[in-house]
């Protein structure tokens, strides 16, 4: 069997992407242990050799990132274009997710979607607002099934998360949403409950950026293992505007805390309950921090049994 998908972490610097690549990649192993991988470029590049691939594949997957929205034309997040579109069929989405809050998709955008997305297979997309996108423009084959990347974390899984605030905490920024002021009050905010503050680097401009705002901080590199290493080796906590720096937190079982800058994060909690708490809203943030309760993840876990089941009988 041969298994084609876009890989979001091929021409991009969101190290975010590698922490939702690495959960769908866990789903690939469950379903198709057997199968061929085939990673497909996702912004430029999907030219001859790619599609030759597509073509002889048996299944095309579109997995993670937030790279639906209203204007594709204008804001083109997946390299699909009304030249290409022809020759990329019957693509799968997994845990897709809505760029922003917008207006209706445009003409643009529905002929696009409706050109490349399977009509047969059952499509997860990340959140509500999003599936509700979907269904509103005529699919109603989509489901929520919420992000790969937390499809690990069961009732079980985070009971072992630690309820009360530790002396270490571990900080995100978001290059392409900052906010000096907001994050400042942030810094402000963790100088006082923490004794021991470290920046991760997960985009570019995010190591100067965090120098400004915190220059006696640790900063650690711009590696995905340079954050599983000190989730591992400390008494630790997340708090941080990066969204899937905060579910690899969880995922280490230690407590999160995501400041909501936008609607992924926001959607998200909405569904699932995910730990997030908008930026400026100083005294829940503090009542959050500092009060001992547990991490209590709601998953839709029949959606996504329903949505992999799908693919069982193809993979023997």
């Amino acid at each position: 069997m041969l298994i084609s998908y876009f890989d979001t972490t091929i021409c991009n610097d969101n190290l975010g992407n590698s922490i939702i690549t690495e959960g769908v990649l866990d789903f690939f192993d469950e379903i198709f242990p057997e199968a061929f991988l085939i990673k497909i470029p996702y912004i430029e590049g999907i030219e001859s050799h790619s599609l030759s691939y597509i073509k002889r594949s048996d299944f095309t997957f579109f997995a993670g990132t937030n790279s639906l929205n209203s204007h594709m034309a204008n804001y083109n997040q997946w390299g699909i274009t009304k030249r290409n579109k022809t020759h990329i069929k019957d693509v799968i989405l997994c845990g897709l997710g809505w760029w922003q809050y917008e207006d209706e998709p445009d003409e643009y955008t529905k002929d696009i979607l409706y050109s490349v997305l399977n009509k047969n297979y059952i499509h997860s997309l990340r959140d509500n607002y999003t599936t509700n996108r979907l269904r509103g423009i005529g699919f109603n084959n989509v489901i929520n099934t919420g992000c790969p990347s937390m499809w690990r974390l069961t009732q079980e899984y985070c009971a072992d998360i630690p309820t009360a605030k530790v002396d270490s905490v571990v900080v995100t920024f978001t290059n392409y949403n900052q906010h000096p002021a907001m994050d400042n009050a942030l810094m402000h905010l963790l100088k006082k409950l923490y004794k021991n503050i470290y920046l991760w680097v997960q985009g570019p401009q995010d190591y100067e950026y965090g120098r400004r705002l915190c220059p006696e901080v640790t900063i650690l590199p711009p590696r995905l293992s340079a954050l599983d290493d000190i989730l591992r080796s400390e008494n630790i906590e997340y708090v941080g505007t990066r969204l899937h720096a905060g579910i690899r937190a969880l995922q280490h079982k230690r407590r999160a805390t995501i400041i909501g800058i936008d609607n992924r994060a926001i959607e998200i909690s909405r569904d699932t309950n995910l730990p997030v708490v908008p930026r400026g809203d100083w005294q829940t943030l503090y009542a959050h921090l500092t009060s001992s309760k547990p991490t209590i993840i709601n998953m839709p876990w029949e959606a996504i049994k329903l949505w992999k089941s799908q693919f069982s009988a193809s993979s023997k």
